[in-house]
């Protein structure tokens, strides 16, 4: 009886476990087969999104070459004569994904700069697959008074030009910015002598020697100051110095631990060094060895050439640097003028930090009549500046890299120039801007975003 009992239930058990490993198995079963439909359906959705974004890809390369390669000075107002539907319709690809384009526009001035701002909404969907994407690009136009330093370069020429994009291949200029490169007859304003009133902060009269004599405390007549190097104060800021005469050496660096900016003027073989903290009340210059609570504004006006504009060690500028330079005569850069890596690092913006700029204009006029600003080093030279001149811009070096912008009349390049623009920082006033242009400043994707089964 006992055997009988044991094996019976050997047997329940047997059937239990049986019972057990087959509903086990109809759970794997059963998970295997919804694993695969789920990991079927997410496959698919992922195809379908992929497809969404090749046609986002493709269709954002199109727009942006269409507004980049526009003549936009064809329309009174770009927006909305030419972002529009007639010019941007609905459109499907092969792929059957579909493009719904569609534009808001508003404006703003700046300075006597009218900026309008072009909101591009880009809805992408497809014909069989309940997907939706959408794409927000902003694109910037400016007209009115444009600054020069918006431009990568800027050759304000006679010389017919039908394609700029040519014309600066053939001059060998290579364009690593996402901005256009212009070469061409345009309207300029290069408003020296207003950049000069404000400098030496001459405001009841025009530029004129007796001007500048009572400015800088010298004896009253309307005779030329004597060659040498002056400086201006007002309510206790040294606004700028002033050099009349040739400049043989100008020579910067910095001191990125202390956060000290050094300027070196050499004139007759004599130096004289200035050390600031930009925007803070600190100065050491060669009139004062001790430090003086007093703000310098980074102003350097010079009536002649500046022989030689060089950096000292591996560090031109501090990041919170911004330095005019204004030589009447020409501008001869003979060494890199950069930041080192450390530096670039730790810059918020993508700025200049200096901004060089020759041209004559009434009573300052000494220096080399034809002008111009020149790079004469021979070897890979490397300038983080912002340069604008009447005359010509001339490039000795066998590979420049230009991190900011040019202005100029005209370019002699002996090597390879690459133009990576970096914007200068803002100055007090446009003195330097052209009338007759509207031009994109940028076109900049703002959000891609999944809109879920095409619910916005």
């Amino acid at each position: 009886m006992k055997n009988s009992r044991f094996y019976k239930g050997n047997i329940m058990v047997s059937i239990l476990l049986v019972l057990f490993i087959s509903l086990l198995g109809v759970s794997l079963v059963g998970f295997c087969l919804t694993h695969g439909m789920i990991v079927r359906a997410r496959n698919i959705k992922m195809g379908g999104i992929e497809k969404l974004n090749d046609a986002i890809i493709y269709y954002l390369h199109f727009f942006r070459e269409k507004v980049i390669t526009e003549q936009m000075n064809k329309y009174i107002n770009p927006y909305p004569e030419f972002f529009n539907s007639t010019n941007f319709p609905n459109t499907t690809d092969e792929k059957g994904c579909k493009i719904s384009p569609s534009f808001k526009g508003f404006e703003y001035e700046k300075q006597g700069c009218i900026h309008t701002e072009v909101i591009s909404t880009f809805n992408v969907s497809h014909l069989i697959m309940p997907y939706v994407m959408k794409c927000g690009v902003n694109v910037e136009i400016l007209w009115g008074h444009i600054p020069v330093t918006k431009f990568p370069f800027l050759i304000n020429t006679d010389q017919p030009i039908e394609d700029s994009r040519v014309y600066f291949n053939e001059k060998g200029i290579i364009n690593k910015s996402i901005k256009k490169l212009e070469a061409g007859k345009h309207e300029v304003e290069l408003n020296l002598s207003k950049l000069l009133l404000n400098e030496i902060k001459i405001s009841n009269s025009g530029l004129t020697w007796y001007g500048i004599r009572e400015k800088l405390g010298l004896p009253l007549s309307n005779d030329r100051i004597d060659e040498g190097i002056y400086i201006v104060e007002e309510n206790g800021v040294l606004q700028s110095v002033v050099i009349e005469g040739d400049l043989q050496r100008l020579v910067f660096s910095a001191d990125i631990t202390h956060g000290v900016q050094k300027i070196t003027f050499f004139r007759a073989n004599i130096a004289y060094e200035l050390y600031y903290k930009p925007g803070i009340k600190y100065l050491i210059n060669w009139l004062n060895g001790n430090v003086q609570e007093k703000v310098f504004k980074e102003k350097i006006l010079v009536d002649g050439d500046i022989l030689s504009i060089e950096q000292e060690n591996e560090t031109a500028f501090l990041d919170s640097s911004n330095i005019t330079v204004f030589a009447s005569g020409k501008g001869v850069i003979t060494t890199d003028l950069k930041l080192v890596e450390k530096s670039l690092l730790l810059k918020p913006l993508y700025l200049s930090n200096i901004k060089i700029i020759t041209g004559k204009i009434s009573i300052f006029d000494r220096g080399s009549d034809s002008g111009g600003i020149s790079i004469d080093k021979v070897e890979k030279t490397i300038i983080n500046a912002t340069l604008i001149t009447k005359g010509t811009f001339t490039n000795k070096s066998n590979e420049l890299k230009l991190g900011g912008s040019v202005y100029c009349g005209e370019v002699e390049n002996k090597g390879q120039i690459e133009v990576d623009y970096r914007e200068t920082q803002e100055m007090e006033d446009n003195y330097f801007y052209v009338t007759d242009m509207k031009s994109v400043d940028c076109v900049m994707i703002s959000y891609i975003e999944e809109v879920s089964d095409g619910n916005e």
